[in-house]
């Protein structure tokens, strides 16, 4: 499954403050090392289970909530159109259609339509994401080098 997050309505301030408050607790935990039990959820006078793979999925939720993003979960066989890719990758659709060409994110045709899995536009969204970090470290420390940070 991968969590995609998109900033739209209608999350709001109380449920930020209340994944904010929880995410620190569970970010702890995970940061510290400590192993995830599985967790008792109260849904009024019942109680449901939750294994210990759903707390680490719930931490990045609640990240998500409290920094007022909404959040969608698709599953990593899922195949989205050229439309739905490229809304995820936050693109134009002929920006999309050009990677594709290129070879950057794998695809296939269903008749005359592409498909693109999830599981490998999510490979391109990290993979992009780790270059434009690196290029930001690169551009701080050119910064550094010549004196421009803190101007």
């Amino acid at each position: 499954m991968t969590l995609v997050t998109k900033n739209q309505p209608p999350i709001t301030q109380a449920d930020i403050d209340l994944a904010h408050h929880a995410h620190q607790l569970l970010a702890a935990r995970l940061e510290a090392g400590e192993p995830l039990p599985s967790a008792m959820l109260s849904l009024g006078q019942e109680s449901i289970e939750l294994p210990a793979a759903t707390i680490a999925m719930l931490e990045q939720l609640l990240e998500a909530i409290a920094q007022g993003k909404s959040v969608y979960i698709i599953p990593e066989h899922a195949e989205l159109s050229t439309f739905e890719a490229a809304d995820l990758l936050n693109v134009s659709r002929p920006y999309l259609i050009k990677l594709l060409n290129a070879g950057e994110i794998p695809y296939h045709k269903v008749g005359s339509h592409r498909r693109i899995k999830m599981k490998n536009l999510s490979a391109y969204k990290d993979k992009d994401d780790a270059e434009r970090a690196q290029a930001i470290k690169q551009l701080i420390a050119e910064d550094q080098k010549y004196g421009l940070v803190g101007y």
